[in-house]
């Protein structure tokens, strides 16, 4: 793996500062760089390119920043056929592969193929003619001017149930973690092929969580009565206005995002150390 691409969160990492050093590292390992920016002090060390042109160039992408930027470049870089290796400089970091510390000592291990490359489950989220995907979840929420809304929940297109709630979440396995856990939402192994459907602050008293195969489809409409704003959220990031005949259908993908993984820890590891679980 010679062909490296880096994306920054320039507000983890102020002018680039530790970015400039693992080009620089790469560069003398005699790496092909690929980067987005143009950092005149180091311009001979690398190639400025797009941010397709780095996803469909690279070998593996190096991601310097917490889980939000993992999350912002999933749009772009699920065509492509390239792994990532996330470096956290935020605060959880779940979706990263180590802490800035050992970021050499890591890319050392890349470079003499000792790592390993998993997996990990999308989201396909259709509504209106357009495909979006989802690491982490995908969510129909009220508006922040709104009442509750009042969901239909289909499974495999038969009536489940009808949520009267703040929203409902769909999340993958890896996405468990995140705000499917701070809703309620069940804890999946990452290896586990299913599905979590949780309703947010449901007005019904029973109301719980439901895992589902990952062969299964969901869909949400609204309710007939339904007049108040509500929008669609995938991973957090993009937000889409949603009307009254709006049908949204969520399923697993069929493509995968690939994360290199240089660490021994195991899944449970993990929980421990991010303080998910005591």
């Amino acid at each position: 793996m010679k062909k490296i691409g880096i994306f920054t969160n320039e507000l983890k990492d102020k002018n680039f500062l530790f970015t400039k050093e693992i080009i620089k590292w790469l560069y003398n390992k005699n790496c092909e760089v690929f980067f987005n920016k143009e950092l005149d002090d180091i311009k001979s060390f690398y190639k400025v390119y797009s941010i397709k042109e780095i996803c469909k160039n690279s070998d593996f992408i190096i991601i310097l920043g917490g889980d939000g930027t993992v999350l912002k470049l999933i749009q772009d870089i699920v065509n492509f056929d390239c792994a990532i290796f996330g470096i956290n400089l935020g605060t959880l970091g779940y979706l990263t592969d180590i802490e800035k510390n050992d970021t050499f000592i890591s890319l050392d291990k890349i470079l003499n193929n000792k790592f390993n490359i998993e997996e990990k489950m999308l989201l396909n989220i259709y509504l209106n003619n357009y495909n979006y995907f989802a690491l982490n979840e995908a969510g129909v929420f009220r508006d922040s001017d709104s009442t509750v809304v009042k969901l239909n929940v289909q499974i495999n297109f038969e009536n489940f149930d009808t949520y009267k709630a703040d929203g409902v979440i769909i999340s993958t396995p890896i996405g468990s973690t995140a705000y499917n856990l701070s809703a309620g939402g069940p804890i999946l192994s990452p290896d586990s092929s299913c599905l979590s459907v949780t309703p947010i602050c449901a007005h019904k008293f029973g109301v719980r969580p439901l895992i589902i195969s990952d062969k299964e489809i969901v869909t949400i409409t609204f309710e007939e009565s339904f007049t108040e704003k509500a929008l669609l959220v995938i991973d957090g990031n993009k937000k889409i206005l949603l009307h009254k005949n709006d049908c949204i259908t969520i399923k697993k993908h069929n493509k995968y995002i690939k994360m290199i993984k240089t660490n021994d820890l195991s899944f449970y590891d993990l929980l421990r150390k991010k303080q998910i679980i005591y």
